[in-house]
């Protein structure tokens, strides 16, 4: 990999931390912005640093695992980001790439390791075969999206605060709290999904399968031996599907 390099700014020390003033870097098309300071111990504990990226070609910068991709053409991130003797935070991370825009806040325990931590996403795009071309073998349709959620986790449960998403007509909202093994007496989770055709999401090696109306609502609960999926009604095509579903820990 070779590109063009620039580096200006002001870069002091003091006796816990490394501070940056107006730094910013140009490597190829990539412009990036530094300001604040960096924690000069071996955790980098007392890090409080604010950084912003732009550039021409967002696709180019990153390659995600499996058949996930970025968006190709111009972008503009930001984020602050603190650490602690106990904490990574990163707050108000910005996305803006053509038809995506993505918000999110997050915290994790410092080294990182995601036994606990919280989330909170809002995002929107006019298509998400930008994003994501296939899913489960199905070629997606170019349809907008929206998710906007927010969830909190540690080693005993997952709390999901009102997740919604839309894909074109379809909708789902998620919501409640998920208990982990081997416990699940406190598990309250709501599911529900709506989509008028599913054939408008997706096709399957190009294949349409005409009218395919898909509803599904559901509610998870448990004890100390097992999930439960009760209340479940489900709906595909001229299918209906109702009943109870266990799932032994």
């Amino acid at each position: 990999f070779e590109a063009p390099f620039s580096l200006q700014g002001q870069v002091a020390s003091s006796d816990d931390a490394w501070l940056l003033r107006e730094v910013s870097a140009q490597v190829g098309p990539t412009q990036i912005n530094l300001d604040g300071q960096v924690g000069s111990g071996s955790t980098l504990a007392g890090t409080d640093l604010r950084l912003a990226m732009e550039g021409s070609e967002l696709g180019a910068l990153l390659d995600p695992p499996g058949a996930a991709r970025l968006p190709d053409g111009p972008y503009a991130s930001s984020v602050r980001v603190q650490i602690t003797d106990k904490d990574v935070l990163l707050e108000g991370f910005q996305l803006e790439a053509g038809a995506l825009n993505l918000n999110a806040d997050a915290r994790a325990p410092w080294p990182l390791d995601f036994s606990r931590g919280e989330i909170r996403v809002s995002g929107q795009g006019r298509d998400i075969t930008r994003l994501i071309p296939e899913l489960a073998g199905l070629d997606l349709s170019a349809l907008s999206f929206e998710l906007d959620g927010a969830a909190q986790w540690n080693d005993q449960q997952v709390n999901v605060e009102q997740l919604r998403g839309s894909l074109g007509a379809a909708r789902l909202e998620l919501s409640g709290r998920l208990d982990l093994p081997p416990d699940a007496s406190a598990t309250d989770m709501t599911l529900n999904i709506s989509a008028p055709n599913l054939s408008r999401i997706a096709t399957l090696d190009g294949t349409s399968y005409g009218e395919l109306p898909f509803e599904l609502d559901t509610h998870l609960s448990g004890n100390t031996t097992e999930l439960e999926l009760t209340r479940l009604n489900a709906q595909l095509g001229d299918r209906n599907i109702r009943g109870l579903f266990k799932l032994d820990l």
